[in-house]
């Protein structure tokens, strides 16, 4: 019958199921595993098509469990990088405003930023400096670049904080071959963009010096001419402005005027007075007399008695016969010393002259030569123009 057919075929399948054996743990552990080198050996897959080797479901289940990996760290993100360096360079740069504040900024730093620019003859930094002042009323002269001393040696002696933030800075240096030292008072000013302390000088280090000249309308300063009516000078003095530290080397350069060098040292802004003593220069006295020696010259050409205007002359009781004859015999060797007003003194000398003069007595009327010398005093007083000129006035 055909209806019974199908009833067989699960009993086939069945003795075919049966006849397929499953290797045994003892079978699979006697046999020799396989060389790493060994090609032939058959994958799990293979062992399935070929039917000759069924998997394990304990190493099937073993193999389908998916592997978990430990997760990695993640490295710090850009933003934390960014905020590590900023962080770094403002404590930098905080540690570099805390070192130039105590140094570059400090109060004495100030003073030293001065006395550097004084060392490489910059007065246009010198003078820009807060609290550096040229006095009203001085000359420059001694403020110029070639005017400026060699210092030397420059360090800090003390630094003092008084009453209201105000330093008293001693600082010591080398000039004109000596060691010194001079005292500045500073006080703080307005910071320098809100971070860097900045300062300015209480008293200014350009302190005028009184120099006292007489007789000269001009002198030296450091081989600069000072025009002393430029300078409202009163009483034979001028004001010079200088530097602190600085010397002053004063003397006369002028035709007619000369002076000894003068050394004025200024360490600070108690410079004492100096006085220039002017002389009559070699040429100035030689013009004068040149000039005394013609107008005695100009004298003897007048054939009277009495010569007008001039130091000599000859009055007699005798009749004169004939024109008077004047000769010199000797000139009147002078010396100028300074006077008072800023004029010139030539101080009494003798001079000699000689007349010879025909006479007649009034007495018995004999005749007879006169002839004679005659000495004679003079004494001037010499004013020196602007334009050098001179004007010889008899005292």
């Amino acid at each position: 019958m055909q209806g019974a057919q199908p009833e067989e075929a699960p009993s086939a399948t069945r003795e075919a199921a049966a006849s397929v054996e499953l290797p045994s743990a003892e079978t699979s552990s006697d046999q020799p595993s396989a060389s790493p080198t060994d090609t032939s050996t058959a994958s799990p897959a293979d062992d399935l098509n070929e039917g000759t080797a069924p998997l394990d479901p304990a190493v099937l289940s073993a193999s389908a469990e998916p592997t978990i990996e430990p997760p990695h760290e993640r490295p710090p993100g850009r933003p934390g990088r960014w905020l590590a360096f900023t962080l770094a360079v403002l404590l930098a740069f905080v540690g570099v405003v805390i070192a130039l504040n105590g140094s570059l900024y400090s109060a004495s730093g100030f003073v030293e930023r001065y006395l550097d620019a004084l060392q490489r003859r910059d007065v246009g930094s010198a003078e820009s400096m807060a609290g550096v002042v040229r006095p009203q009323g001085t000359s420059s002269a001694a403020l110029a670049p070639g005017a400026l001393d060699s210092i030397s040696d420059v360090q800090l002696r003390s630094d003092e904080v008084r009453d209201g933030g105000v330093h008293r800075i001693v600082m010591g240096y080398r000039m004109g071959g000596t060691l010194r030292e001079s005292t500045f008072t500073v006080e703080q000013a307005p910071s320098l963009f809100g971070l860097f302390d900045d300062w300015t000088f209480q008293a200014s280090p350009i302190v005028p010096v009184e120099i006292g000249v007489r007789n000269a309308d001009s002198l030296t300063v450091d081989g600069a001419s000072v025009d002393v009516t430029s300078t409202d000078a009163a009483g034979g003095s001028v004001m010079v402005a200088a530097f602190t530290p600085s010397i002053l080397a004063l003397g006369a350069d002028d035709r007619y005027f000369s002076a000894e060098p003068v050394d004025v040292v200024v360490t600070g802004p108690d410079a004492a007075p100096a006085a220039l003593t002017v002389t009559a220069s070699a040429a100035f006295v030689d013009d004068v007399q040149e000039k005394l020696d013609a107008f005695l010259d100009e004298c003897v050409t007048q054939q009277v008695l009495l010569p007008a205007a001039c130091p000599f002359g000859k009055s007699i009781e005798d009749r004169v016969l004939a024109a008077p004859v004047w000769t010199m015999v000797g000139y009147p060797e002078i010396r100028i010393d300074p006077g008072v007003d800023g004029s010139w003194d030539v101080p009494a000398t003798i001079g000699t002259a000689h007349i010879s003069v025909p006479v007649q007595s009034l007495f018995d009327g004999t005749t007879s030569t006169l002839d004679e010398d005659v000495p004679f005093e003079v004494s001037y007083r010499i004013t020196v123009g602007a334009d050098r000129v001179l004007t010889i006035n008899a005292a």
